[in-house]
């Protein structure tokens, strides 16, 4: 992909389903006039494709795309097994950035929870409920 990028809109299989953000199935490429990147179809010789978009928020994260050197169209329960594929593949990339997020979080609160042990071992920091207020101090007030 990063020697060969795809764009949205680019005439590709690919491209226009990232335009779309549908399920583009085209039975025979050639003979659709959204398709017109001849270039990677002389390369790959693929006629029939089928596109389906990986959306996030009604962003296209991805497509997942098949292709046949013969002028033969999926079947609707192909389409939808591919559709059904997709989703999952959504499902478990969001899972991914969750799992990282929360990941992250503990690191920053293992870090936290280790500079407030040291400290707590050097006296540098004393527990909130060690804490005493001087007699000229006056107690935070919120409006």
């Amino acid at each position: 992909m990063q020697d060969n990028p795809v764009m949205a809109g680019d005439g590709s299989a690919v491209g226009i389903v990232a335009a779309e953000k549908q399920t583009v199935h085209l039975p025979d490429a050639l003979a659709d006039r959204r398709f017109t990147d001849l270039r990677r179809q002389r390369h790959s010789k693929a006629r029939t494709m089928l596109g389906v978009p990986l959306l996030r928020h009604q962003n296209v994260i991805g497509v997942v795309f098949l292709a046949r050197t013969e002028v033969k169209p999926f079947s609707d329960k192909q389409v939808e097994l591919v559709t059904s594929f997709a989703d999952q593949a959504v499902i478990a990339i969001s899972n991914v950035g969750l799992f990282n997020e929360v990941q992250k979080r503990t690191r920053e609160l293992s870090r936290s929870l280790d500079d407030l042990r040291h400290g707590a071992k050097t006296g540098l920091a004393r527990p909130a409920h060690r804490r005493h207020r001087t007699r000229d101090q006056e107690p935070a007030q919120f409006c």
